[in-house]
């Protein structure tokens, strides 16, 4: 189940979870940073490495809006804000929108499974079944 979950969801399921247990924004993002390399991780340490630098925030903005909205909370809880309410309500947003895009694939499969169920395993069943069938006739009519 790992494997289906997004990266950003596991972010910032280590976020909280290191903010809970009392370390700072900061030292929790070192930690998250330290784990082992993602899609968010690497995007969260280009952030990292370049804070101060504004040419990041103009290439974050063809990301995903939800990642903009951590690196933004990240930034506010190095600036000393609370960010421990708003990393929830953002876990609850990203997995909302999570849930709705797997509804949207899961709402094309049956016709995406159509294809192959039409085109290869339908005509497979048909010689099966009707191949004795062909055969007693070409014997009976033509004598093979």
């Amino acid at each position: 189940m790992a494997q289906l979950t997004p990266p950003l969801l596991l972010a910032l399921d280590e976020l909280i979870w290191q903010i809970e247990t009392g370390f700072s924004v900061r030292d929790a993002t070192v930690h998250y940073l330290r784990g082992t390399p993602d899609s968010v991780h690497l995007i969260i340490q280009r952030w990292w490495i370049s804070r101060e630098k504004s040419e990041f925030a103009k290439t974050l903005k063809t990301r995903s809006h939800l990642l903009e909205a951590l690196i933004d909370l990240l930034q506010r809880g190095i600036n000393g804000q609370p960010i421990l309410a708003h990393l929830k309500s953002l876990r609850a947003e990203v997995h909302q929108h999570t849930e709705h895009h797997l509804e949207l694939h899961l709402q094309k499969l049956p016709f995406k499974m159509l294809f192959p169920l039409l085109f290869l395993q339908f005509p497979a069943l048909m010689t099966v079944l009707l191949g004795p069938i062909f055969r007693q006739m070409l014997n009976h009519f033509g004598g093979v």
